[in-house]
Formats: C-alpha cells, sequence, structure tokens
C-alpha cells in the first residue's frame, strides 16, 4: 500500500493533551513538505549532545541583617501610629485583650493610621529581604544550560517554591501606649531564605555548554492589595498565645495561585559547569541586586542572552492575568489508532508541525500492540525522527520535551505511514 500521511491536531496554545481532530491529508503534498524538514547536514545531525542532568531545589534558611530576633529567632519590627484621644481605651484593649471599658467602636482615623504603619513595616522587611537577595514568598524557579554561542536549553520544567505561602502573622512582643499615640514591637513570622541546588546527575562530558543560568519568576506579594488592619487578636504561635494585627491576610491558594501564573522569567544566576559537584548541595549566589532591581535583570530567551533590560515589560503578565506560555513543556498525546484501529502499521517519520526552535525539542515515539505495553521505537531531536520502525504496530503516543520561547507553540504531529493489508 501507498504511503500515506496522516496528521494529528493538538490545538493551538503549545500542546494539549487531549486531541481534538483527526484528519487525513493529501499524501503527494505532505511528501513535498516533509523535505523542509530534512535540511540539516549529517555533521548536524551527528554532533553530540550532552548528557542527562537533574537538579534539585530546596530553600536555606537565613538570617536578615539587623532585623533576626535573638528572643523569637524571627524578624522583628517597629510599629507606631497615632489615634485619637477617644480611641486610648480601645488602643489599650488592642494590647491587654480585656474591652470590658470599650464602649465606641474604632475610629476611621484610628483604622487607617494603624494599617498605614503595619504596611509600611512589611514592605521596609520585604525590601530589606530583596536587598540581601533573600526569598521571602512563593515563586518558581528552574534551570537552562547555557552553550557558549549564547542559546540556552532548558531539559526540567519550573519548580514552584512554596516559601512562606501566607501573609505573615504579626504577634506584637511589646508594646507602649501614650496620650495619642502608640508603639508596638511586632515578630514577623515569616522566614526568608536563599536557594540550594544539588545536581543529582552531571554529564561525563558537558559539550559545548560553559554555564548553568538560574532563572525565576519574581516572588509572589504577601500584602493585601486592599490591606486593612481591623483590630487586634490573639493567635498561636508555638505553644504560645499572644496579640497580633488583625488583617485580610491572604492564604496559600491566593498566593501559590499568583506565583503559578506568574511567567516574567529573569535569569538570576550563573553557575560555571566545572564548581558543580555530583550530589553535593551548593548555595546559588545571585547576582548582585538581583530581587531588588528585578526589571534590571536579562529576561530569559532559549535563543541568545536574552533581554538587557530596557524597561520594556510589554511581555510581562499584567492584571495578574494567567499567562498561558510554558517556557519547557513535558507533554504526551493519548495513545493514537492514526484513523485505522483495527490494522497494524509501519511508521516511517513522525514530525511535528508549528512555530518553535527544532533545536530545543526533543520528540519521543512509543508504539504498541494492545495499549497494554509501550515501546520507545524513536528517539530525535529537531522536531522530527525518520525509519523510526520495521514493525508493525496498531497504536502510537508522542511525547513532547524542550525548551518554548513566548509565541512558540506545537499544533500537530505528521506520521508517515503504511498499513498491513
Amino acid at each position: 500500500m501507498k504511503g500515506k500521511i496522516v496528521r494529528v491536531k493538538l490545538g493551538k496554545e503549545n500542546l494539549h493533551d487531549r486531541i481534538k481532530l483527526l484528519q487525513l491529508w493529501n499524501p503527494d503534498k505532505e511528501l513535498q513538505d516533509v523535505e523542509v524538514w530534512d535540511d540539516l547536514t549529517e555533521q548536524e545531525r551527528q554532533r553530540s549532545v550532552p548528557g542527562t542532568m537533574t537538579v534539585t531545589f530546596s530553600m536555606v534558611k537565613a538570617e536578615l541583617e539587623d532585623w533576626t530576633s535573638d528572643v523569637s529567632g524571627y524578624p522583628r519590627g517597629m510599629v507606631s501610629f497615632k489615634y485619637p484621644e477617644a480611641d486610648m481605651e480601645r488602643v489599650m484593649a488592642w494590647m491587654t485583650g480585656d474591652f470590658g471599658n470599650v464602649t465606641a467602636p474604632a475610629s476611621d482615623s484610628l483604622l487607617r493610621n494603624v494599617t498605614s504603619a503595619v504596611s509600611g513595616l512589611l514592605k521596609q522587611y520585604f525590601a530589606a529581604a530583596s536587598g540581601h537577595n533573600l526569598f521571602t514568598s512563593p515563586f518558581k524557579v528552574g534551570w537552562a544550560l547555557r552553550k557558549r554561542d549564547g542559546t540556552r536549553e532548558m531539559t526540567q520544567p519550573l519548580t514552584l517554591m512554596q516559601i512562606n505561602p501566607n501573609s505573615p502573622i504579626l504577634p506584637i512582643a511589646n508594646y507602649s501606649v501614650r496620650q495619642e499615640e502608640a508603639q508596638t514591637l511586632n515578630d514577623i513570622i515569616n522566614n526568608p531564605g536563599s536557594i540550594q541546588i544539588t545536581p543529582s546527575s552531571i554529564p561525563t562530558e558537558w559539550g559545548e555548554v560553559s554555564h548553568i543560568d538560574i532563572i525565576a519568576t519574581p516572588p509572589a506579594s504577601l500584602i493585601p492589595q486592599d490591606m486593612v488592619i481591623t483590630g487586634v487578636t490573639t493567635v498561636m504561635v508555638g505553644d504560645k498565645r499572644q496579640r497580633a494585627y488583625r488583617y485580610n491576610r491572604l492564604d496559600d491558594t491566593e498566593v501559590c495561585g499568583a506565583a503559578s501564573i506568574q511567567n516574567d522569567l529573569r535569569i538570576i544566576a550563573s553557575i560555571p559547569v566545572g564548581e558543580m559537584t555530583e550530589g553535593k548541595p551548593m548555595t546559588v549566589q545571585l547576582i548582585p541586586g538581583a530581587l531588588s532591581n528585578w526589571k534590571l535583570l536579562d529576561k530569559f530567551s532559549t535563543g541568545g542572552d536574552g533581554d538587557t533590560g530596557d524597561g520594556d515589560d510589554k511581555d510581562d503578565n499584567q492584571g495578574n492575568q494567567e499567562d498561558k506560555w510554558e517556557p519547557y513543556i513535558d507533554k504526551e498525546t493519548n495513545p493514537l489508532d492514526l484513523g485505522d484501529p483495527e490494522r497494524r502499521k509501519w511508521m516511517y517519520m513522525a514530525a511535528l508541525r508549528g512555530c518553535f526552535d527544532r533545536k530545543s525539542i526533543r520528540i519521543r515515539v512509543y508504539a504498541s500492540r494492545h495499549r497494554q505495553n509501550w515501546r520507545l521505537i524513536a528517539d530525535g531531536r529537531r522536531g522530527w525522527v525518520s525509519a523510526a520502525t520495521h514493525q508493525g504496530f496498531r497504536w502510537f503516543k508522542v511525547r513532547i520535551t524542550g525548551s518554548m520561547n513566548r509565541g512558540d507553540y506545537v499544533d500537530a504531529v505528521s506520521f508517515l505511514v503504511t498499513r498491513f493489508r
């Protein structure tokens, strides 16, 4: 039987797990299109690819200079606010928990002033932590191989680091209430940390790779946009009951959700490959001022050295809206019968269709007779594989991995198959 091209449509957004449509194309026309995929020299095909490498990320607790308390072990700062004379009994009740003499509600002036003071303390703390390149909230982090020609390649998806996934509790360690002014010494229940990586495997030959670039998204905000202090309540900190400011704290769902949709990827560190040791944890030394000058960092891109921080942020995630870009994809199709589930088929070629950097994409084809046991029959780069098998199979599935620049997508897989009669 004459060879036929079967194309499986996968949808426009990068690559979907679910197959949306199955169509047959004109074989003659498709065979002409296939020639476009064969524009690589034999030398390029045989170029060695760096061996597999796996990196595990973790966080290491760090002390923030001039903030960490020797008593609680948490960062500690002062909240100072003014209040109307009529609110003095309420302010005292906030500190002691005894509201027996309080008859009037808190004034708008009191709530406004204490909210401004507490939010000001939090902003100072987070700014100080960023200035020391310490993370205080969830963010996404990953790594990429940087080659000597400036191109980069990701081989693992990003990791969501769920450090301090809630707005901090602010227990009051000490207080002073004077005429029309109050001060509280507050612990900030938040553990700043630095990134640590552990290479679980390292290639014996690095080839053209010179550095490992660490990439990340900015940490999610832990301060509510509409933050309002409504009073002071009793909380448990460890095994102790303490008075703490009550406000509309963000929970882990909100914070981690905001971090997971963030895709403003920047290069925060570069590690020469010679400094890495298999199985040995190492603390990542961030670029000086990386977290406090985020917009000046190079944007991550697989095709070269990236942007140089020219202030053009049109691609950044705005308005806290979900960004569909996947900088690294690892997707697998459903089992495919290629239009003929009852008969076995020879597959001679599989090629990805879409807009992407072929040098960064890896395609693996698996085959099965009855969808119970799957066999890897082809593994290649550049978005296509040929002469996949000389055996007949009824079912196939494709796994696609690799780096994707913003705007890249894979929307179809084409197969060249011959069916048994």
